[in-house]
C-alpha cells in the first residue's frame, strides 16, 4: 500500500481560499458544487451502515484485544513466579529477623569493669599438668554468722569430685582480688549510643563485645562449680566445641572468632604554616592507605602490626572463639593496646566475624560487621551491618519448580522474539524490529533474565562451595605448643572461609538489587500490555505526555528545594544534628516537606530567620510546587480524554471480544481437534489484522498514521481527531477530499474483500453497538458546531462566488448602461441644439428676452394653450399652423442642398458640428426659398406639408442613429 493512499485525490480537489481572484471565483464553485460535502457526523444514523474511519476503530479494538489475550498469560505468569520467588526462595523474613535481633542484640552490649579484665598472673599450662589435680567432696556455701562448711546433709551442699587446675585457681584469685579492690562491683556502664571517642571503643570492645561473646561473666558473681568440670574446662582446644563461645541469641553460632580489621592512613606534612605544627608537635595524614609496618611489627612479626598484602592499607588482629577469654583480653590489653595498635593515624576499625544459624528455615549463613570511622574532625561515626544467605539454593520443591516453569517461559519468548525477528527480515522490515521501543524492552527484558539465571547458577555453586570451606575447617592448635606460623596459617585457613562468606553475603545483596531492577523491566511488559486495553491506554498515555513537563518541573523543584535546603545547613548546621551536612540538610527538608517538622529548635536558634525561612518554604514548596504538581496531571488528563477519549473498560471491552469471537464461530474453534487448527481458518471471517489493513488501504491513511493505529488501541481515535482538525482549520490542501473518502461506508468494501454477508451484517452491528457505547455528548455537540461552521462556510462560499460573478456581470452590464446613458445624453443635447434652432427658425426666443411685439408672444401663448388642450391626432394638424407651418414649408426643397451643408458641417470633425450645420443649412435654404421673413406663411395647404413634416423627422432620426453610433465608437475607443 502506498503511503500516501489520498495524494490522488488530494491533487485532483480544487483548493480554493476566500481570498481568490474573481476570475477564479466561478471555477472554484463548479468544483466545490461537483465535490461531496464534508461531514463531521457522518454514519450518526442507525439506519446507515458504519462509515470506514468507524470500523477502524471497531477493528483495531478487535485486533487489540486478541494481541492482548495472546500475550498477557506470559508475562502475568512470570510475574507471579518472581514474586513468589521473592517471596518464598528469598526467604526475606527469615533473614530479616534474624538481622533485626542481631543488630539489637550488639547495641544492647554494655561495656563495665567487671568484664574483660584480664588477670594479672596465670600459671602456665605446663606446670598445671604436671600438678595433679585436687580432689574435692564438697563445696562450701559461705553463709554470714555460720561455719565455714555446713554438713555434707545441707540442702545447700553438693557432693562431686574432680579437677581444679592451676589455671582456674589463678582466675579465682584474680576475682577475689578484684572483689576486695572494687566493693561496689560495678561502675558507670559504656553502651553502643554512648561511643564518642577511640577510648570509647576500645573499651567497649574490651568490656564489653568480647567478654558478651566469649561468655564471660562479672567478676562480682559466684562461681558455679560447673566452671570446674574438665568437660568445661576453659583449656580445651578442640575447634568442634566452642563451650558456648560465640553462640549468639541461641541459635546465631559463629565460626573462628572475630576479625578486627584496621584501615590506616600514611603520615603527611600539614597544609598549615609549618611553625604551628612544630610548636605543638602535630603531625597530619594523607588520603592514601598505609602500606608498611609499625609498632612491634617494624623489627620482627606481630600480629596486628603488619599490613594483609591482599587489602591495600588493611591491618588484622584475630581473636579465637577456641581459646578461653582470658587469651582474648589478654590480647586486647597487653599486646594491642599496650603497643597503640589504635593510633591517631587510624582511619576506620571493621570487626567481623561469620556465623551460621541452623535452626532457621533455611539455615542461614551470614556475616555481621560493626564498623567505626574516625573522622578527622575528632568525631566518630559507628554502624552495624548483618548480611544472611541461604545455604541451600531450593529449600523446597515448589521453589524449584517455579524456577523450571519461570525458565521455560524465558525461553518461549525467545523463540517468539527470534520468529519475529525473522519474519520482519523476510518482509524486509527490519526497523519495526530495532527500530521499536518495545520490541527493545522486550530484548532487554529476555537478555537480563537470562544474565539472572546465570547469576543465581552462579550464586548457587558459590553458596556450596563456601558452606564446604566452612564444613573444612581445621581445629585451632594448641595455644601453649604453637608456634607464630602455625597460628598465622590457622589464622589465614579461616580469613579465607570468612572472606568467602562475606563475598557470599554481599552476592546475596547484589542478587537482590538484580532483582529489584528486574520487577522493574516486568513493569514495562505490563505498560506494554496496557496498550491493549483501551482506559489503560489512556493513563499510560497521560504518564508519558507529563514525561516533558515532569522533566521541567523537576529542574524547577530541584532549584528551589536545594536553595531552602542548604539555607537551612547554613543557618542551623552549627546546633542542630539534622542540619549538620549536606545529607542531613536535604534530608531533613524532605521530612518538612512531608510534615514532620520540630519548629520549636529551630526557632531557638534564629528565630526571625526561621520564620521566614518556615514561611516561604511552606508556601513556595508546600502550597505552589505540590498543586502544580497536581495541576501537571490533571491538564494532560484533560488533554488525553479530550484528544481520545474512550469509556470502553475491561469488562466491556471483553463482552465485544466474546461477542466477535461468538459471531467468528468460537464453538467450532473450541472443538477443533486437528494439531494444526486449519478448521479455524476461515477465507470468508480474515483475521482482524488483515481486514484493518485492507480498510486502512482503503482509508488512504499514510504510513506515519498508520504507525500511529498500530502503535496502541487509541490509534484510530487520534487519527480521527487530526483529520478533522485539518479539515476544519483547512490547514493542507486536499484534506476535505481524504475525510470524504474515509467517511465513505465499508460495508462495500467488506464485500469486495469477500467477508461473508451474516459476518457483515453482525460486524457493522456490533460497530454500531460500539459507537453507542462510546457516545460522548461533548464531543457530540463539537462534532455539530463544527458541521453548523461547515455548512455556514460552504454557503458563505457559495454566496461569495454568486457575488463575484454577480459584481462580473453587474461591472459589463453597467458599462453598457453607462454607454448608452452617454449617448442618450448627447442625443439630447444635440436634440435641444435642434430644438434651440427650431425655435430661432420660428422666430422663438431661447434666451428669455422679451418677443418684439405683444401680439406675437399672446399668438404664441394662444398657440401653446391650444396645443395642450388638444389630442394628440389635432396637435400635430395644429402644429402646422401659425409660426410652425412656414418652418415645415421651408424644409420641402431639395435635400441634396441640405446634404450638403451638412457636409460642410460634419466636416469640421465633430459630430455637434454636422448637426448644427444641417440645421442652419435647412433653415437658411428654407428662409431663401420662401423669399419672406421666417415664420410667414406661404398659403400652402397644411395636409400637404405633413409628409415634408415627417420627411424632415426622419432625416433628423437619421442624424441621431448617426450620432448615436459615433459616440459609441468613441466611448469604446477610449
Amino acid at each position: 500500500m502506498d503511503d500516501d493512499g489520498g495524494g490522488e485525490a488530494a491533487d485532483q480537489h480544487v483548493y480554493t481560499s476566500a481570498g481568490s481572484s474573481p476570475g477564479r471565483r466561478g471555477s472554484a464553485m463548479m468544483s466545490r458544487a461537483s465535490t461531496k460535502r464534508v461531514s463531521f457526523v457522518a454514519g450518526a444514523s442507525v439506519a446507515e451502515p458504519p462509515t470506514r474511519q468507524q470500523l477502524v476503530r471497531y477493528v483495531s479494538l478487535q485486533h487489540w484485544s486478541r494481541w492482548g489475550l495472546l500475550n498477557m498469560p506470559v508475562p502475568v505468569t512470570i510475574w507471579f513466579i518472581i514474586v513468589s520467588l521473592l517471596l518464598v526462595a528469598s526467604h526475606t523474613q527469615t533473614s530479616f529477623f534474624v538481622q533485626d535481633a542481631l543488630v539489637g542484640y550488639f547495641k544492647n552490649i554494655t561495656a563495665d569493669l567487671s568484664r574483660g579484665v584480664p588477670p594479672d598472673r596465670v600459671f602456665s599450662e605446663a606446670l598445671s599438668q604436671d600438678l595433679d589435680g585436687v580432689s574435692c567432696t564438697c563445696a562450701c556455701a559461705l553463709q554470714r554468722n555460720q561455719a565455714l562448711c555446713e554438713p555434707s546433709t545441707s540442702n545447700r551442699t553438693e557432693n562431686f569430685e574432680t579437677s581444679v587446675k592451676l589455671t582456674q585457681l589463678s582466675l579465682l584469685r584474680h576475682r577475689s582480688e578484684w572483689i576486695m579492690n572494687n566493693e561496689s562491683g560495678r561502675d558507670r556502664p559504656v553502651g553502643w549510643d554512648d561511643l564518642r571517642t577511640l577510648a570509647d571503643v576500645w573499651f567497649w570492645l574490651q568490656h564489653g563485645l568480647v567478654p558478651e561473646i566469649w561468655k564471660q561473666e562479672p567478676l562480682f558473681k559466684p562461681v558455679h562449680w560447673r566452671n570446674f568440670h574438665p568437660q568445661a574446662s576453659e583449656n580445651a582446644t578442640n575447634s568442634s566445641a566452642y563451650h558456648g563461645r560465640g553462640i549468639l541469641l541461641r541459635w546465631n553460632q559463629m565460626i573462628g572468632g572475630l576479625r578486627m580489621r584496621q584501615f590506616r592512613l600514611k603520615e603527611d606534612f600539614c597544609s598549615i604554616d609549618h611553625r604551628i605544627t612544630d610548636r605543638y608537635a602535630k603531625t597530619c595524614h594523607s588520603k592514601e592507605p598505609a602500606d608498611e609496618p609499625y609498632g612491634p611489627g617494624v623489627q620482627s612479626y606481630a600480629e596486628g602490626f603488619m599490613p594483609e598484602p591482599n587489602v591495600l592499607g588493611a591491618f588484622d588482629a584475630h581473636l579465637d572463639l577456641a581459646y578461653p577469654t582470658y587469651v582474648a583480653t589478654e590480647k586486647l590489653e597487653h599486646v594491642l593496646n599496650a603497643h597503640g595498635w589504635l593510633d591517631p593515624s587510624t582511619d576506620a576499625l571493621h570487626v567481623q566475624a561469620a556465623f551460621v544459624n541452623a535452626e532457621s528455615d533455611p539455615p542461614l549463613l551470614g556475616r555481621f560487621q560493626l564498623s567505626f570511622g574516625f573522622e578527622r574532625s575528632g568525631g566518630l561515626r559507628h554502624s552495624i551491618r548483618v548480611h544472611t544467605v541461604s545455604t541451600v539454593p531450593f529449600n523446597t520443591d515448589l521453589e524449584w519448580w517455579l524456577t523450571v516453569i519461570w525458565l521455560l517461559l524465558v525461553i518461549f519468548l525467545v523463540v517468539r522474539q527470534v520468529y519475529r525477528g525473522i519474519s520482519a527480515c523476510k518482509k524486509h522490515h527490519l526497523n519495526s524490529v530495532f527500530c521499536n521501543f518495545w520490541n527493545i524492552a522486550d530484548l532487554a527484558t529476555l537478555v537480563y533474565s537470562f544474565g539472572l539465571a546465570a547469576n543465581y547458577s552462579l550464586l548457587s555453586a558459590e553458596t556450596a562451595f563456601t558452606v564446604q570451606q566452612v564444613a573444612d575447617l581445621p581445629a585451632a592448635p594448641d595455644l601453649d605448643i604453637a608456634t607464630t606460623d602455625v597460628l598465622r596459617i590457622y589464622h589465614e585457613t579461616w580469613d579465607s572461609a570468612l572472606d568467602r562468606v562475606l563475598i557470599l553475603a554481599d552476592w546475596g545483596e547484589w542478587n537482590r538489587i538484580l532483582l529489584f531492577y528486574y520487577t522493574l523491566l516486568l513493569t514495562l511488559q505490563f505498560l506494554q500490555l496496557f496498550r491493549a486495553q483501551p482506559k489503560l491506554a489512556e493513563l499510560g498515555r497521560v504518564l508519558i505526555n507529563s514525561i516533558e513537563d515532569l522533566i521541567h518541573y523537576t529542574v524547577l523543584f530541584l532549584i528551589l528545594f536545594m536553595n531552602f535546603a542548604f539555607s537551612g545547613f547554613m543557618l542551623y548546621g552549627l546546633y542542630l544534628e539534622g542540619w549538620s551536612t549536606g545529607t542531613q540538610a536535604i534530608n531533613t527538608s524532605l521530612q518538612i516537606l512531608m510534615g514532620l517538622c520540630d519548629i520549636v529548635e529551630m526557632y531557638e536558634i534564629a528565630p526571625i530567620s526561621t520564620l521566614l525561612w518556615f514561611t516561604t518554604f511552606l508556601g513556595a514548596m508546600i502550597f505552589v510546587m505540590l498543586n502544580l504538581l497536581l495541576a501537571i496531571a490533571i491538564d494532560n488528563f484533560g488533554i488525553v480524554k479530550a484528544r481520545a477519549g474512550t469509556k470502553v473498560g475491561v469488562w466491556t471491552q471483553f463482552k465485544f471480544l466474546v461477542g466477535d469471537q461468538w459471531q467468528r464461530g468460537l464453538c467450532k474453534g473450541l472443538c477443533c481437534c486437528c494439531p494444526c487448527r486449519r478448521c479455524r481458518r476461515d477465507p470468508a471471517k480474515p483475521p482482524h489484522s488483515l481486514m484493518l489493513r485492507e480498510i486502512m488501504h482503503r482509508c488512504g491513511y499514510s504510513s506515519k498514521e498508520r504507525r500511529r493505529i498500530q502503535h496502541n488501541v487509541l490509534g484510530p481515535q487520534w487519527v480521527r481527531k487530526a483529520i478533522e482538525k485539518e479539515t476544519f482549520a483547512c490547514e493542507k490542501k486536499g484534506v476535505e477530499s481524504v475525510l470524504d473518502i474515509r467517511q465513505a461506508y465499508a460495508d462495500s468494501d467488506l464485500r469486495e474483500m469477500g467477508v461473508d454477508e451474516d459476518y457483515i451484517d453482525d460486524l457493522c452491528k456490533s460497530t454500531k453497538d460500539f459507537l453507542k457505547h462510546e457516545y460522548d455528548l461533548d464531543e457530540a455537540r463539537e462534532a455539530q458546531l463544527r458541521e453548523i461552521v461547515l455548512l455556514a462556510q460552504s454557503d458563505m462560499t457559495d454566496m461569495r462566488a454568486r457575488l463575484a460573478d454577480c459584481q462580473e456581470f453587474a461591472g459589463v452590464h453597467m458599462a453598457n448602461l453607462a454607454q448608452r446613458l452617454e449617448s442618450l445624453e448627447t442625443v439630447i443635447h444635440h436634440a435641444l441644439q435642434e430644438l434651440v434652432h427650431l425655435a430661432e427658425g420660428a422666430n422663438i426666443s431661447t434666451k428669455g428676452q422679451v418677443l418684439r411685439s405683444p401680439a406675437a408672444r399672446a399668438q404664441m401663448d394662444g398657440t401653446m394653450s391650444t396645443l395642450r388642450s388638444i389630442s394628440p391626432k389635432k396637435k400635430t394638424q395644429s402644429m402646422f399652423s401659425s409660426s410652425w407651418k412656414g418652418v415645415l414649408e421651408d424644409l420641402k426643397d431639395d435635400p441634396e442642398d441640405v446634404d450638403g451643408a451638412g457636409g460642410r458641417g460634419r466636416s469640421r470633425g465633430s459630430v455637434r458640428g454636422s448637426v448644427r450645420g444641417s440645421m442652419r443649412g435647412s433653415v437658411r435654404f428654407g428662409g431663401g426659398a420662401g423669399g419672406g421673413a421666417p415664420g410667414s406663411s406661404s398659403g400652402a395647404d397644411p395636409e400637404g406639408t405633413i409628409d415634408d413634416w415627417q420627411r424632415a423627422h426622419k432625416r433628423v432620426s437619421v442624424t441621431g442613429k448617426r450620432i448615436t453610433k459615433s459616440a459609441r465608437d468613441e466611448w469604446r475607443g477610449k
